[in-house]
């Protein structure tokens, strides 16, 4: 298995949202016919370095009221009326706030997806909060605790995970089914076309 990913990073963006960074995960795995990797899945989500933002003088809040839709959404659940990270989600060593924003994987990575989103979780920070709308995942609730998630208060749709604690599960224990994965040549299609239904409408 092999993520290939890519960032926006503005460095001095001109508005309060050029802080909150997009960036695409592209899932390869390999294809024994092709005898190369092919993509099988896709995820798309922001990551925001919070010391970056109150460095400059601005507040969190700023950035997810520039907004709009979901994200502003998301920066209305996730933060007090004071701007500030709600008391679950804080702790004196987050540095970053990574939202996924979708998942898109082709059927056969579904049995790793828990081994995916882990790995994922940490890609630029383990001192992290991760946040993930729940309809993102095909990943059981009961697994989503194991794996460290937890329901935000009032919004049952999101879910956030403190990446610098301890889980109960442990990537290992998907380890050898994601490295064992092959997938069908017409994989890429397969996620390209859906890729195109979900935005590009």
């Amino acid at each position: 298995m092999l993520f290939q990913v890519s960032f926006d990073y503005r460095p001095y963006p001109s508005e309060p949202d050029g802080y909150l960074c997009p960036f695409t995960v592209d899932v390869l795995c390999w294809n024994a016919d092709t005898d190369e990797h092919v993509l099988g899945g896709r995820i798309k989500g922001y990551d925001l370095d919070i010391f970056r933002v109150l460095g400059i003088g601005r507040g969190i809040w700023d950035v997810f009221d520039a907004h709009s839709g979901d994200l502003e959404y998301v920066g209305t659940t996730l933060l007090t009326d004071d701007g500030e990270l709600r008391e679950e989600l804080s702790d004196d060593f987050v540095s970053r706030l990574m939202l996924i924003d979708d998942v898109c994987l082709h059927p056969i990575l579904h049995r790793c997806e828990r081994f995916i989103l882990d790995q994922v979780s940490t890609l630029f920070s383990e001192a992290s909060v991760l946040v993930l709308w729940k309809s993102q995942t095909l990943v059981s609730e009961k697994d989503l605790a194991q794996m460290g998630f937890q329901k935000i208060a009032d919004a049952d749709a999101i879910f956030f995970r403190l990446n610098m604690n301890k889980q109960e599960y442990e990537a290992s224990q998907d380890r050898a089914i994601a490295e064992d994965i092959e997938l069908p040549p017409d994989s890429a299609t397969y996620i390209e076309d859906l890729w195109r239904q979900k935005f590009l409408h």
